[in-house]
């Protein structure tokens, strides 16, 4: 990527701030030091570095970016597209803040590991390359809605100054649980027979245990185990396409995904029927008695959420031709 020149008084400040704060922070011992354990002239000048990026962001200024980023950040051709992601977070969201924040003095100068939480469910570290002996690391989320995302700000102190060299967004909490959290709620529907309500949060729970690409929760391993676990006794008793028989029209469910709203994350069943789409009553009344069978055949599914969604569909869709469907959603609280 070609550099772009900055308006002379833009380039003066981000330089000034960049350069003056590369002098000012002296090498410590290695360790890392987290929110109020930061020195507060270190947190000043990191915060003026989150406020500038930020402002850039939101303003679209792609000179004063361009002079923020690390030169790998500057050659990588996908920096461009997750700037962008987090840009339109910030655009989106004024309510993003600053939930923990890093800075680290590195022990190797390839990849090093700090434990960002150590108590309960929710242990987790970050596991980052080592950029340079100094960094830092911010992480934001935003304050309201059940599905929130971690934006990921990494500065390092390279030998031409402090440089942004990492940022990313990515899923943290769905339907206000983290993913431990989540695998939690699902080692206990399992233990009932819940089969399939565990599964499908499992799922929720794998799409949001990254939040961030150095991310690692202490329990990651034993959910993803469990997660394939529940889905090899799900697929098992439930073999796609499965007929629901206790209904008279012996309507086929061939999928169960995740439908997404401004209120959660909630399932979303797909079967086929054999009552035209166009006859909406009868398919209504279809739906109401496949919601009466399900909780006997699936246990869990009407359980610990606000809605489900049903689409019906009169042929299966593939991945090369879409068709129609009639979508239904049933209200549990």
């Amino acid at each position: 990527m070609k550099p772009l020149l900055l308006k002379p008084s833009t380039l003066v400040t981000v330089l000034i701030v960049l350069t003056a704060f590369a002098q000012g922070c002296k090498t410590k011992e290695p360790g890392f030091w987290k929110n109020d354990q930061i020195p507060a002239d270190y947190t000043h000048e990191f915060r003026e570095l989150n406020q500038q990026l930020i402002a850039a962001m939101k303003a679209d200024d792609k000179q004063t970016l361009e002079n923020m980023l690390s030169k790998e950040l500057l050659d990588n051709p996908g920096t461009k597209r997750e700037i962008e992601l987090v840009a339109n977070r910030f655009k989106a969201d004024s309510t993003y803040a600053i939930m923990n924040e890093f800075f680290v003095v590195n022990k190797y100068n390839d990849r090093d590991t700090l434990v960002a939480n150590s108590d309960g469910i929710n242990a987790y570290r970050l596991i980052y390359p080592a950029y340079a002996e100094e960094m830092y690391v911010a992480l934001f989320t935003p304050k309201n809605g059940p599905n929130k995302e971690v934006i990921t700000i990494v500065y390092a102190n390279y030998q031409y100054g402090w440089r942004l060299s990492t940022v990313d967004v990515a899923p943290y909490i769905i339907n206000n649980k983290t993913a431990p959290q989540l695998y939690e709620h699902a080692k206990n529907s399992y233990s009932k027979g819940q089969t399939v309500e565990a599964l499908n949060t499992l799922a929720l729970a794998v799409n949001c245990l990254h939040p961030s690409r150095f991310w690692e929760y202490k329990y990651e391993k034993q959910l993803t185990e469990i997660y394939y676990q529940v889905g090899n006794d799900a697929n098992k008793q439930y073999p796609f396409p499965y007929t629901i028989k206790a209904v008279v029209t012996q309507p086929k469910i061939f999928g169960m995904f995740t439908k997404t709203t401004s209120e959660g994350s909630f399932p979303q069943i797909c079967y086929q029927s054999q009552i035209d789409l166009k006859d909406t009553i009868a398919l209504k009344a279809e739906n109401l008695a496949i919601r009466k069978a399900l909780p006997t055949i699936m246990p869990g599914v009407d359980q610990y959420k606000d809605y489900v969604y049903y689409s019906a569909y009169n042929e299966r869709p593939s991945v090369k031709s879409r068709v129609k469907f009639f979508e239904m959603v049933h209200k549990l609280k």
